[in-house]
């Protein structure tokens, strides 16, 4: 089968970027510097902008490529479906091949045609994608970005691994001002609700649109957000996203995958210390292995933005959403209740 295919037009399917992106002059340096030939893992706390960090790339450093091929990968499914979409685009007669062959024809061309640029968008699991790398990592270059801060991804020799967290004070300000930069009491306000959000690029983007929406000045969002920030944590935006709802699917990852990290994670919201010495958690009333299982469970999901040997904070935005969620407290009644009761719903 000749792989050189006859394709007229080679643009590739990057999306278009979204929002006001400011910041990450670091990363994209690292991403500008590494080798054209070989594999890159951004990962990093849910909403850091890994998506928008590899688009960004992508967008600046399109000539550079071949091909450039945005593909979502949160499943084995996914990547042989986001191949077959590739061979069709490369030939419409592979749509006739059915998905699997289709993705060998996608794959045997990019191994064919050095120096295309491949995007696996929202990896979950090192393995979904291995197999794959491991035939293009000398062919091309791949950007996978993914949530799941796992051993996996130092495993595969060559591959560059970045990691992504909240963003530069400044840079956050600046994402809350429309890219400009503030003075005074607005500025004073964006870095404090910066701050409690962790300097998240998404949750700074919802900011922004609940601030277009409504009009509130953010010196009384911030009061909101501290005194009563449930309806701002649940303020959904036109694609229906919320910062408290989003945080569904990953909760629901770890307790049905390991019960113990929900308590180890309620016990890092409670405590009133950002950062919560380990010894803390021998008070839990759980087995050594258990508490062990659980801070890998919440490292592996990207929850801990510190963990030594001695102290483990949580992730600021983490926190933030779990105590509004839970009317939390830190070392109240109601905690140890709500506590209780999320573990014995989340365990039937």
């Amino acid at each position: 089968m000749n792989m050189s295919l006859d394709v007229p037009d080679l643009t590739g399917n990057l999306p278009p970027e979204n929002g006001i992106f400011v910041g990450r002059a670091v990363e994209l340096m690292l991403l500008e510097q590494s080798s054209p030939i070989g594999s890159t893992v951004i990962h990093g706390v849910l909403g850091a902008g890994k998506s928008a960090l590899a688009l960004r790339h992508a967008h600046e450093h399109r000539s550079d490529y071949t091909l450039a091929w945005w593909m979502r990968a949160s499943t084995a499914e996914q990547v042989e479906g986001g191949l077959a979409e590739l061979a069709a685009y490369l030939n419409p007669w592979t749509s006739e091949l059915g998905s699997r062959r289709a993705a060998n024809v996608a794959l045997a061309w990019l191994q064919a045609n050095p120096g295309c640029l491949l995007v696996l968008d929202a990896v979950d699991r090192p393995q979904h994608v291995a197999a794959l790398v491991a035939q293009l990592h000398d062919c091309g270059r791949l950007i996978i970005t993914t949530r799941r801060d796992v051993y996996g991804w130092r495993k595969w020799a060559g591959t560059q691994v970045i990691k992504l967290d909240g963003l530069e004070p400044e840079d956050a300000v600046a994402l809350l001002s429309g890219g400009e930069s503030p003075t005074g009491s607005v500025r004073t306000a964006a870095a404090e609700v910066a701050a409690e959000l962790g300097h998240i690029p998404w949750a700074l983007h919802q900011v922004l649109a609940h601030r277009a929406s409504t009009g509130l000045p953010l010196s009384d969002y911030l009061t909101q957000l501290r005194s009563s920030p449930v309806p701002l944590l649940q303020y959904r935006t036109a694609d229906g996203t919320s910062l408290a709802h989003v945080w569904d699917s990953t909760l629901a990852t770890i307790v049905e995958h390991s019960p113990e990290a929900i308590t180890v994670l309620m016990a890092l919201v409670r405590d009133p210390r950002a950062l919560v010495p380990r010894s803390a958690l021998n008070e839990l009333g759980l087995s050594l292995p258990d508490v062990l299982d659980g801070v890998r469970m919440l490292r592996s999901h990207s929850l801990l933005l510190v963990l030594t040997e001695q102290v483990i904070q949580l992730h600021p935005l983490v926190r933030t959403i779990l105590r509004a969620r839970h009317s939390l407290s830190p070392r109240t009644e109601s905690c140890e209740r709500a506590d209780t009761t999320a573990r014995s719903e989340d365990t039937q």
